[in-house]
């Protein structure tokens, strides 16, 4: 693999430790996975517009059919995956949707009421989902290998982020002007540059070196005769795992249970939207639109999150800022065009930013810094409706707080000070979040809420 511009890598340095060798493969498979994000997100309002023109009761039928469909064609998927050389899987799949959408494209603009093309575009995109997002980590699980997936998957995974951002925005400044068709075949040349993406990082890895974005010590040759193999497995092995786990098993039910409640909240917009905008286009920009949206990551170096402020590097300071703080300022710039009628956006804090908490060192004047920014925004975005808030948890039994030093005695001691005498957990967040997206927090904003207990409180 050539050495890529230190420029670049630079750049990349600041979100994801990447080796002079890995740029141009990390690059790609951002790309794809952005292309490939954006453009199902880009579409995807134009199946919620069909919806509406199908109506409700065509609608409750194509649920069942759906469901059926996803059934049937897991074990035909797993099959296919297992067999089909990994070389030529994404662009099969990838090609085959963007082909797919052109054709519905054309006749959607010749007619747009069509029962029988409304009817197959809505059951059929709302299977892709099933596949576009497995094939493709699928494929970058045999590119990388497991000390890659650990430093490079976090930004690769970003790219898909910021396309599910982007794709809706795209539809929703488009669409007035280009039509639903039109967003269709923009999500042909979506998937079209998706499909460029996966050949230039085939040709990366077929032309790597012993030491390369595919990871590990094997010979290119070896490495081309990978790329002629599925990517294998047994297409109902996971079925059979699932049921075999009374864990999984629970998760499986859960899920059910989810979307059996998700079905009555979406026939309910589905009957608001309708009633509201006669036009499909309009219908199309309000599916595009966010209400409401929720930053939850931080990140520091070990060594200077569990060393001393004063021994902080500025290197280690800065990363800490970009991603856990300044990303919500991204963010936020992202997904304001999108809340046309307002809305709310999040972000998770501590109590480390207001109080001195020893063991949270560096993060203490991150997140400081990122409550700061809630409410700048809060005044900013004011005027355009959107609502910004700043939430402090206390300590949460999560992966990523376990980096803290000695987070077992801040969980102890927190449970110990808390007036109400328990931890709080990740559905207490969940419920003052939903809260706050709601129109009973509509006089709110600007707020730092702690969701602690009472911890706060506590001298």
């Amino acid at each position: 693999m050539r050495a890529e511009s230190t420029a670049l890598q630079r750049v990349l340095a600041r979100f994801a430790r990447v080796e002079p060798g890995e740029v141009a493969a990390v690059v790609a498979a951002f790309c794809l996975f952005f292309f490939v994000l954006g453009s199902y997100f880009a579409v995807r309002p134009v199946r919620e517009t069909v919806a509406t023109l199908l109506g409700r009761e065509r609608v409750a039928d194509l649920w069942l059919y759906t469901a059926l469909f996803s059934i049937a064609i897991v074990p035909l998927y797993g099959w296919l995956v297992a067999r089909v050389r990994r070389s030529l899987l994404l662009p099969c799949i990838y090609g085959g949707v963007a082909l797919i959408l052109a054709i519905i494209g054309s006749y959607i603009q010749v007619d747009e009421g069509n029962l029988q093309v409304g009817t197959f575009f809505y059951v059929w995109i709302s299977v892709l989902n099933l596949m576009l997002v497995s094939v493709f980590w699928s494929f970058l699980l045999e590119m990388f290998d497991r000390e890659q997936t650990k430093r490079l998957f976090g930004f690769i995974a970003a790219g898909g982020t910021f396309g599910a951002l982007v794709g809706p925005l795209t539809a929703r400044l488009t669409v007035e002007h280009i039509g639903n068709a039109g967003v269709l075949y923009l999500g042909t040349v979506g998937f079209l540059c998706a499909i460029v993406c996966q050949r230039v990082l085939m040709s990366i890895w077929n032309n790597a070196p012993s030491a390369s974005a595919s990871g590990g010590d094997a010979s290119t040759a070896v490495l081309q005769a990978r790329n002629d193999e599925g990517l294998g497995g047994n297409p109902v092995a996971g079925i059979m795992i699932v049921l075999r786990s009374p864990y999984l098993l629970g998760i499986a039910s859960f899920v059910v249970l989810l979307s059996a409640v998700n079905t009555f909240l979406y026939f309910e917009q589905l009957r608001i939207v309708s009633e509201t905008f006669a036009d499909t286009t309009a219908r199309t920009e309000m599916f595009a639109t966010i209400d409401f949206v929720v930053h939850s990551i931080a990140f520091a170096p070990k060594e200077d999150l569990q060393g001393r402020l004063l021994n902080c590097s500025a290197e280690g300071f800065a990363k800490a800022m970009d991603v856990s703080c300044h990303s919500f300022v991204r963010m936020a710039r992202l997904a304001a065009p999108l809340m046309k009628n307002g809305g709310t956006m999040m972000a998770m804090s501590y109590h480390g930013a207001a109080k001195v908490v020893p063991t949270y060192s560096v993060m203490g004047p991150v997140k400081a810094a990122l409550e700061s920014c809630c409410r700048y925004l809060a005044y900013e975005l004011g005027g355009q409706g959107i609502r910004v808030h700043a939430i402090s948890p206390g300590p949460l039994k999560t992966r990523a707080a376990g980096g803290l030093k000695d987070f077992d005695l801040l969980l102890t001691e927190a449970a110990q000070r808390a007036p109400i005498g328990e931890l709080v957990d990740i559905m207490d967040v969940g419920f003052t979040c939903a809260y706050l997206a709601t129109p009973y927090a509509r006089r709110l904003s600007g707020e730092t809420l702690y969701v602690d207990g009472g911890v706060n409180i506590m001298a």
